[in-house]
């Protein structure tokens, strides 16, 4: 959503940052590391690799310590070990066990914001750029729409259309699902202020929902003023007609 926008563009930001300040280190580090396995070192890697190895055994496998304890469990020569947990289990563990605690802590002691709350601010943020954007297109509704013939806002219903309303009436506006658009017969009547107040409210009877809580007043304008652009058009498989023969007056596109 807009209103987030200027947040998102901040956080990916610092995420960059901190990505390249990572990127920074890790070269130093490795450069400073490979200059003493050459000038200190002579080259000589195998005290430390004898070094990596029992950190390994000791933190990582546990292997130095490994204890070939039978079960007395014997199938075919194949004998079953009492081998201990490794101790990156216990690590992993461990730490989850202090996650847990931290998060019980955080979220239901200290009052920090669960997933459920932070849908309910997400949607109150939403709702008040929505009232921000109605109060700046006005009142627009079925009693005063009218047909819009602009460019842009043409091209605005047209992307809206593509976008949501293909997969029932087709990208030519064939129909599919829905009733063909390019003809002359409507189910609901073919005014604008018809054609608006279906993608308004929806029509439950044929499974269109009601789209005024996804757009605008101005948006359903525009949409429904590029779907009027499809009447006459060549869809390449229209559906036949359906509904009556909507007749064209002088203003009909006003009504």
């Amino acid at each position: 959503m807009a209103l987030f926008l200027p947040l998102s563009e901040a956080r990916a930001e610092g995420a960059g940052d901190i990505a390249v300040l990572i990127t920074g280190v890790s070269t130093v580090v490795i450069m400073m590391l490979l200059l003493f396995i050459v000038f200190v070192m002579n080259a000589d890697v195998a005290p430390m690799t004898r070094l990596l190895a029992t950190l390994r055994n000791r933190f990582w496998t546990g292997a130095y310590t490994e204890q070939k304890i039978g079960v007395d469990h014997d199938f075919d020569g194949i004998t079953e070990l009492d081998n201990r947990i490794p101790p990156w289990f216990n690590y992993l563990f461990y730490g989850s066990v202090v996650f847990g605690i931290g998060y019980f802590i955080h979220f239901h002691v200290l009052g920090g914001t669960l997933s459920a709350g932070e849908y309910e601010q997400q949607m109150a943020a939403a709702a008040i750029e929505r009232r921000v954007v109605l109060a700046n297109e006005g009142s627009i509704d079925e009693n005063n729409i009218a047909v819009l013939t602009a460019a842009d806002a043409l091209a605005n219903g047209e992307g809206n259309y593509q976008k949501y309303c293909v997969s029932c009436h087709a990208k030519d506006g064939g129909g599919i699902v829905g009733p063909n658009l390019t003809d002359q017969y409507w189910i609901h009547g073919g005014g604008v202020k018809d054609v608006y107040g279906i993608i308004k409210n929806g029509v439950a009877a044929k499974g269109m929902i009601s789209w005024q809580l996804v757009f605008t007043p101005k948006q359903m304008q525009e949409l429904a003023s590029y779907v009027l652009t499809l009447q006459g058009t060549k869809p390449l498989a229209p559906k036949k007609a359906e509904g009556e023969l909507f007749v064209v007056k002088a203003d009909s596109l006003k009504k």
